[in-house]
């Protein structure tokens, strides 16, 4: 079984995108002042983030989620097919 992918989106919201949905992202935590989603208004499409970035062990900390149970790997790469949202990625 394929691991999800734990990326951060807007600097404002970290999540995670299944690989049996690849343009879905959950919430797994967000700064609502900073203008993060809601983990209640579920799922949204990674076409409608300006920018997005792998997320590292630190984000876990930043956005207050407990990073046990979740495999971070920091080689794993979203694989996105759209080039319009694969423009949208910011690499360190």
């Amino acid at each position: 079984m394929e691991e999800s992918i734990y990326i951060v989106t807007d600097e404002n919201t970290l999540g995670y995108v299944r690989p049996d949905r690849p343009t879905q992202v959950g919430v797994l935590g967000a700064s609502l002042i900073r203008g993060g989603r809601n983990w209640r208004d579920g799922p949204y499409e990674l076409s409608m983030v300006s920018a997005w970035r792998m997320a590292t062990s630190k984000d876990f900390d930043t956005f207050r989620v407990c990073a046990d149970g979740h495999q971070i790997n920091p080689h794993a790469r979203l694989m996105v097919q759209d080039p319009a949202i694969a423009a949208k990625e910011v690499r360190a």
